[in-house]
């Protein structure tokens, strides 16, 4: 029975495919050679208070984690408007949010600042010994995805029948496409993807999510412009109703009209 060698922390994004990731590598590795800990419910199996465990889930909920290196890193993302829509249908669920447009509206835009400082510090900064799975990644080439993740674990020589027997077995397909969603409006979400379209890896045109290959000299730059980002949103979020009035017309330039707009807004908010 193959075993994971390296220490892992899997920091996941809440709703970016971490049980889908669990259940592949529960049935490549078995429950012993994976030793999982789910810290939220057994947090005495923790990485740093369990020798025996292996790989831990934590969703930097504070964005608090300390970046330690006594283990390794696997970071999971998901394009951020089905991130938003897959969280807020969560929240519905298990802890009585209303499910209105309105709890929907104020729950997005309090939730963009998270999903930008989250991606500032565990995609865009420098992490040694991390790997960084993109939801879309894992869904459309599941097969390929695993093999890296259980080569990152430390299999020098995977077993590809035992990955293609995993992905075989589990239910893989893409869960709540943001333009299924009940509270879906044209309009909102065109503001939505004003805030993100100059994220780098954010594709708000082709609705995806491109993990940017990061040359060492840009990580500081890139960490000062996504913190003055997220910041500009954190102070916006308050004042979004009256500071982007909806785009009048259904176009294809909604969506830039509403960029424009956002970038204007955040450009002279980080100046004050």
């Amino acid at each position: 029975m193959p075993t994971i060698v390296h220490r892992t922390e899997c920091v996941s994004f809440p709703r970016s495919g971490h049980h889908l990731l669990e259940g592949l590598l529960l049935r490549y590795f078995g429950e012993q050679g994976m030793r999982y800990c789910e810290q939220y419910a057994h947090p005495e199996r923790r990485l740093d208070l369990d020798p025996e465990t292996r790989f831990q889930k934590n969703h930097d909920f504070d964005l608090d984690t300390p970046i330690r290196s006594d283990r390794q890193y696997i970071v999971q993302i998901r394009y951020p408007l089905d991130s938003l829509v897959s969280l807020f249908k969560l929240n519905v669920k298990q802890s009585g949010l209303p499910d209105t447009p309105a709890a929907w509206t104020n729950f997005a835009i309090n939730k963009i600042g998270y999903w930008m400082r989250f991606y500032k510090k565990w995609v865009l900064d420098h992490v040694d010994r991390r790997l960084v799975v993109n939801y879309a990644d894992l869904v459309d080439e599941p097969v390929a995805m695993l093999t890296q993740v259980v080569c990152f674990l430390g299999e020098t020589e995977p077993d590809m029948d035992r990955i293609r027997e995993a992905c075989a077995a589990e239910s893989i397909h893409v869960r709540n496409d943001y333009k299924c969603f009940n509270h879906y409006g044209a309009q909102f979400f065109t503001l939505l993807k004003g805030y993100f379209c100059a994220v780098p890896g954010v594709d708000v045109e082709a609705d995806r999510l491109l993990i940017p290959q990061q040359q060492p000299t840009e990580s500081g730059r890139l960490a000062r412009e996504m913190r003055d980002t997220a910041e500009a949103l954190r102070r916006l979020a308050f004042q979004v109703d009256h500071q982007f009035p909806q785009p009048s017309g259904h176009n294809e330039n909604g969506w830039r009209d509403a960029s424009w707009a956002a970038l204007a807004s955040l450009s002279d908010s980080t100046r004050r």
